[in-house]
């Protein structure tokens, strides 16, 4: 799922990821890479810190394994097979190393090897890898876009990147 800043990107791409759980019965995963808004503290805010992980923990390991990806998933108590992976609040581009290209492929491999479905909330960041990979590699893509100038102005300037997207089955 991706889009102009503050066009319910998060929302949009939790309620398809609830969606997929609910009717096809499929283990899911939801991915939210921002670190400009980490969303483990909002989606789970009345969690202690130690009962939330860190995407950027299993991204940080020389080699990534399925335990390493596992090990960071919060899971919901009434949701089974629904976990969700993301940053913590207070981290930022700095908390981190940035991934190698080759880093965030094994990492997509090994939630591949973890859940049926992947829903990726994407940034807006041109540099954020994590969301570039998702958008380029995707089964399918969802633009979301509201009727503003922000957001047109957000387009125009990422017009190619949505045009390579556009390959892929949008929605």
């Amino acid at each position: 799922v991706c889009g102009a800043p503050s066009v319910g990107k998060t929302t949009a791409a939790l309620k398809m990821a609830q969606e997929i759980y609910h009717s096809a019965k499929a283990s899911v995963l939801f991915l939210s890479p921002d670190l400009s808004v980490p969303c483990m503290a909002y989606l789970f805010p009345n969690s202690k810190d130690s009962e939330l992980y860190s995407v950027g923990v299993a991204l940080d390991k020389t080699d990534i394994y399925k335990e390493d990806v596992m090990s960071q998933i919060v899971n919901v108590k009434t949701m089974r097979n629904f976990g969700f992976l993301g940053f913590k609040l207070g981290e930022n581009k700095y908390s981190y190393p940035k991934p190698t290209e080759d880093k965030v492929m094994s990492f997509y491999r090994m939630m591949n090897d973890c859940a049926e479905y992947i829903v990726v909330d994407c940034t807006g960041d041109s540099d954020d890898l994590i969301s570039s990979v998702a958008k380029r590699d995707c089964d399918v893509a969802v633009q979301i876009f509201s009727a503003d100038l922000k957001c047109m102005a957000y387009y125009a300037s990422c017009v190619n990147e949505f045009l390579q997207i556009e390959g892929k089955k949008l929605k």
